[in-house]
């Protein structure tokens, strides 16, 4: 791995912070609790907040002194400036050598489509990770990060609190292209007994929830206006 590799991964995890502590803030308030159940969400291709540091990569300067910009979508910026060519990359290496990393799902647009997820969570009281990803980069970069860096950060964030596992027995859902970095992931997965599912999305780019194509059971109870999905497959998180 590059240098530039390294800090690319150090940084996404950094832009990722505030997302894992309110998940954990979540699972704080309901663990022990019998229904007690975690979601994490991939959002589709297109659909997570993509960011661009102010300044040019320098292996000398610490973690956390580039500070970001919204890219994608910032439709002033893509539409004026034609910002959306800033989205290049050569290999692994974004444009002019400035980190562009994920950072939740599309929120800076005319658009939320994922705000009814995080709002169906909190009135079902589900613990919600939302895992923004860079739909540039390959399936096998998204995943290797999910399950290699993220994965472990959130467990030890939480040993740190005096928390259990608030990963074992979770549901992943990935809606739409987001679905196909969680197919990649079950040749992957080392979590405790967990459900993958993968989402279509309709006509009018709505989020459809699943009917699960295998015989099992989801841990999580989607609404019944979720009707369709096209995959669903068993995981298991160590």
């Amino acid at each position: 791995m590059t240098a530039y590799e390294d800090r690319l991964t150090s940084e996404q995890l950094g832009m990722m912070k505030d997302e894992i502590e309110s998940f954990l803030d979540s699972f704080a308030t309901h663990q022990g609790e019998p229904l007690q159940r975690s979601l994490i969400f991939f959002p589709g291709g297109m659909g997570s907040e993509l960011v661009r540091s102010n300044i040019v990569f320098n292996p000398g300067l610490p973690g956390g002194s580039y500070g970001y910009q919204t890219l994608w979508v910032d439709l002033m910026r893509v539409i004026l400036e034609e910002a959306a060519l800033l989205l290049q990359m050569n290999g692994n290496q974004d444009s002019s050598n400035r980190f562009i990393l994920a950072n939740g799902a599309l929120k800076n647009c005319a658009l939320h489509p994922y705000d009814n997820v995080a709002t169906w969570c909190t009135a079902n009281h589900l613990d919600l990770l939302m895992v923004g990803w860079d739909f540039r980069r390959n399936a096998d970069w998204n995943v290797n990060f999910f399950l290699q860096v993220l994965v472990p950060e959130v467990r030890r964030r939480a040993n740190q609190r005096g928390l259990g596992d608030p990963l074992k027995g979770a549901t992943l859902v990935g809606h739409s292209f987001g679905g196909m970095v969680v197919k990649r992931g079950k040749r992957w997965a080392h979590i405790d007994p967990l459900w993958c599912i993968s989402l279509q999305v309709d006509v009018r780019g709505r989020l459809p929830p699943p009917r699960l194509c295998r015989r099992a059971r989801p841990h999580v109870p989607f609404p019944s206006e979720w009707h369709r999905s096209h995959a669903s497959h068993r995981l298991r998180l160590r």
